[in-house]
């Protein structure tokens, strides 16, 4: 196995790992008199048949008047998320190098 196979499939396995997709964002604001907490969310964007929601996939939750953060994360999705930043500029590359062969292979085969 050579090294890009090596990486794509340490991409598959965190995909396969995480919580399955698409993904969004979702922001909240709750406001009982006293307390305001603003909740912002990365969520399924499917229903979970049980909960009859969303599922959270990263949860920050920020207490304004007593200043608190909560996150809550899962260690597979982490992992995903952390990672992305580096996978995603390595999958664009690869796919900009393949897509360069393609058309280098296009003008040799029509010449």
């Amino acid at each position: 196995m050579n090294n890009i196979e090596k990486r794509l499939q340490e991409i598959q396995d965190r995909v396969q790992k995480a919580s399955p997709g698409p993904w969004k964002v979702q922001e909240k604001i709750y406001e009982d008199g006293k307390e305001y907490l603003a909740e912002r969310r990365i969520v399924t964007d499917y229903k979970h048949p049980q909960l009859k929601d969303v599922v959270g996939i990263v949860t920050l939750g920020i207490c304004i008047y007593e200043p608190h953060y909560r996150v809550f994360i899962d260690k597979e999705n982490a992992e995903f998320i952390a990672h992305a930043r580096e996978d995603i500029p390595f999958l664009l590359n690869l796919v900009r190098e393949q897509q360069k062969e393609i058309d280098r292979l296009q003008k040799l085969a029509h010449s």
